[in-house]
């Protein structure tokens, strides 16, 4: 496993980081196993044919509000924890990427991270009101615990104004779907292979 941490994210050396790697952010395209997966494929294999970004999505007011609220947030889940969140990269393992937006130590030892979504204030009243994860993030986050060989991920739903949200996943509960991402990375991967040399024939 492979931890970066001199790199902010969100930077241009951070994107160049993660050119051509799956990532849990995209991990719901890839548990969905069809047309969508197949199209975020073929965007990874240009990226490692070309060494460009295939996404030319540049965020809009909403994302910009999320960066902008994210360190709020994570100093509130600090506060309210009482653990030290450490800032990293991404991590690289197993054939796939993550980029927490914090993880967590235990005398050096990596036990954990947090995942940090801002909320618009219907989302997080009903998130606190059910007191469960959205579903559309599970698949995040069942990748972030097995590629960084996580013990738990704390999911932390923040919005201005609400209470903030914390509920944790611990790997032991989660390892069937931990070993169908792995299996599906590798079946991917394979496929990216697959593109990037159909295509580099064709030069």
């Amino acid at each position: 496993m492979e931890i970066i941490d001199h790199i902010e994210q969100g930077s241009p050396e951070w994107i160049d980081l993660r050119l051509g790697i799956i990532t849990c952010s995209e991990m719901s395209s890839i548990r969905a196993d069809g047309a969508g997966a197949c199209s975020y494929i073929n965007g990874l294999a240009f990226e490692r044919l070309t060494g460009e970004s295939a996404s030319v999505f540049d965020g809009n007011d909403w994302t910009k509000r999320g960066q902008e609220l994210e360190p709020v947030a994570r100093n509130m889940y600090e506060v309210k924890t009482g653990l030290e969140v450490s800032m990293v990269s991404f991590v690289k393992n197993k054939g796939f990427g993550y980029s927490p937006d914090g993880l967590i130590y235990n005398s050096n030892h990596l036990i954990g991270a947090i995942e940090i979504k801002v909320k618009q204030p219907y989302e997080q009243m009903h998130i606190l009101r059910s007191g469960e994860i959205p579903k559309k993030h599970l698949d995040q986050l069942h990748g972030g615990l097995s590629c960084a060989e996580l013990d738990w991920i704390d999911f932390v739903s923040y919005c201005p104004s609400l209470p903030l949200f914390i509920k944790r996943i611990y790997a032991k509960d989660c390892k069937d779907q931990m070993e169908k991402i792995e299996s599906l990375i590798v079946k991917y991967n394979q496929m990216i292979d697959e593109a990037v040399n159909q295509i580099a024939d064709m030069y």
